[in-house]
């Protein structure tokens, strides 16, 4: 099982485990997406393409599968930010990709849990949790444009946090909007 593999496991187990206790949100073991022995990844099946080599964009009111950014050096740095949080931050991180995934995105109602973005940040999209002081960020992207995928995707592209009541650099919007612009200009999409 190569690592983008084990990192989805990762995530969707910790999100069985813990999703559903509490956050009225089904846990992905309840839904089929992880099994005991086994994990398949969150992230749907491919679309065969039509003939002529073209396809038509999935519809943005099906439900979205959430899928990783993976860099050049075959890093995902979505994967890299949830680890270095704690466990609750994960936990609540996984049930809210999840509850807006099957909303869709945007029908999402989440009380300040998901929001665009605005300014350069334009066209983004952050899941945010506020934990012992410190705000924390997965910025996304939404994409209804990737070829071969049956279903709009989810993309967790990186992640931020910080104490209350300071602000996130520029300097480090500017290499999320880095990532963004890398993954929007690639087909296949670099995805796990």
């Amino acid at each position: 099982m190569g690592r983008a593999s084990r990192s989805m496991c990762a995530f969707s187990t910790r999100t069985g485990a813990r999703a559903g206790s509490g956050s009225g949100l089904t846990p992905l073991s309840a839904r089929g997406a992880v099994g005991q022995t086994q994990c398949r990844p969150l992230y749907g099946q491919e679309q065969p393409e039509e003939p002529g080599g073209g396809r038509t964009s999935p519809p943005s009111e099906d439900a979205y599968d959430i899928v990783f950014y993976v860099h050049d050096d075959e890093s995902m740095p979505a994967e890299d930010f949830l680890d270095s949080c704690p466990d609750s931050v994960q936990d609540d991180f996984a049930a809210i990709l999840i509850a807006v995934a099957t909303s869709p995105p945007h029908k999402f109602a989440g009380g300040g849990m998901w929001e665009a973005m605005h300014g350069d940040m334009r066209g983004w999209y952050e899941a945010r949790k506020d934990f012992q002081r410190r705000h924390y960020r997965l910025f996304c992207l939404l994409d209804t444009k990737a070829r071969s995928r049956a279903k709009p995707l989810l993309v967790v592209v990186d992640g931020r946090d910080k104490a209350r009541g300071t602000v996130i650099d520029d300097k480090e919007y500017k290499k999320i909007r880095s990532l963004g612009e890398r993954y929007r200009k690639t087909q296949p999409r670099p995805i796990a």
